[in-house]
């Protein structure tokens, strides 16, 4: 489809082959032309995915039903995040609704954007949210090829001191049609020592991208993938947003945490919304993050 990417349209060549080879069914592109992203999973579709096939089957409850701002305790600083998945947005809504800061999805792979990244921007950025983005890491594609993107897509709207970290996600990664009915995930086809170094050099370009900015990037993922790909990896100075959508983990008010690293957010449903009111409709289907305690926002920031 023109204009819209799959996921056989995501690799360049030399990963594409890489993969194939390793007998995965993806077709390489002929050349890095950039478009929207369509068949792409939301993370609150991955982290559904997560509760109910992972953990002792007493845990498997998923946390639903967190309302703005009825459920904002003194306990977190509560946010959101968005991608194209949410469709049009009212800004000005979670904002009144209690949200304190929001994260919108940038892009995937190295030429996959999100159509709603810069609306969302600027959106947000107008109704004085502090905001941030995120980028979903592909198996199989150069890590200093992904953050380089990234860091275009973030340079494009003007990323600058007083917003948010920017966030590589690193979960499973199997997409639309294929996710459904194989649920293959594309990073089984990397040694976990690849893995890391495939994250630890998105990482490290990313900051250099984004010079003179001070970014320190945070990573996004499940500690079931975790364990499953990379258990005991450790990536120095690197914060943690965990995604656990456990209702007995909401009631602890402490998600699962990757060991040896600082857990700075929580995502902890898919299914938020807020009340009606303020000359506001009620927004639905939010994902819905917390700091863990009550954590100042300005430490997720950049100087």
């Amino acid at each position: 489809m023109s204009g819209t990417l799959s996921r056989r349209t995501v690799l360049s060549n030399a990963a594409a082959a890489t993969v194939l080879a390793a007998g995965w069914p993806i077709a390489a592109a002929a050349q890095v032309v950039e478009q929207d992203l369509v068949d792409d999973d939301s993370l609150g579709t991955l982290g559904a995915f997560d509760v109910n096939n992972f953990g002792p089957p007493g845990t498997r409850a998923v946390k639903k039903n967190f309302v703005f701002p009825t459920d904002v305790d003194a306990t977190g600083v509560f946010g959101a995040d968005l991608s194209h998945h949410n469709g049009v947005v009212d800004w000005a809504a979670l904002r009144d609704a209690g949200a304190k800061y929001v994260y919108t999805k940038s892009s995937q792979s190295d030429r996959a954007r999100d159509k709603t990244f810069e609306t969302n921007w600027a959106g947000l950025r107008g109704v004085n949210l502090p905001v941030g983005g995120y980028h979903f890491l592909t198996a199989g594609v150069p890590g200093g090829d992904q953050a380089r993107y990234f860091a275009k897509r973030l340079k494009a709207v003007g990323l600058r001191s007083g917003d948010l970290q920017p966030v590589v996600d690193l979960e499973w990664d199997f997409l639309g049609k294929e996710f459904k009915e194989s649920k293959t995930d594309y990073w089984k086809a990397m040694t976990a020592a690849d893995i890391v170094t495939l994250v630890n050099d998105s990482i490290a370009t990313l900051k250099q991208e984004l010079l003179p900015l001070a970014v320190t990037p945070i990573v996004y993922t499940n500690l079931s993938w975790w364990d499953a790909n990379i258990r005991g990896a450790v990536f120095p100075n690197t914060a943690i947003w965990i995604s656990d959508y456990r209702q007995k983990s909401y009631e602890n008010k402490l998600p699962r945490t990757v060991p040896r690293h600082e857990t700075v957010l929580w995502q902890f449903t898919e299914s938020g919304s807020s009340a009606r009111g303020g000359g506001h409709s009620a927004l639905k289907k939010l994902d819905c993050n917390r700091t863990i305690g009550a954590m100042d926002i300005k430490a997720l920031l950049i100087p």
